[in-house]
């Protein structure tokens, strides 16, 4: 169980980062 939630929050935690990529993308894009 420990290691499932474990993995579950690594997994969280890669789509975050993913999330603050896309929207650090979008921002420069868009602020030019």
């Amino acid at each position: 169980a420990v290691s499932g939630d474990r993995d579950f929050e690594d997994m969280a935690a890669q789509r975050d980062r993913e999330i603050v990529a896309v929207l650090n993308a979008l921002r420069q894009s868009r602020g030019g």
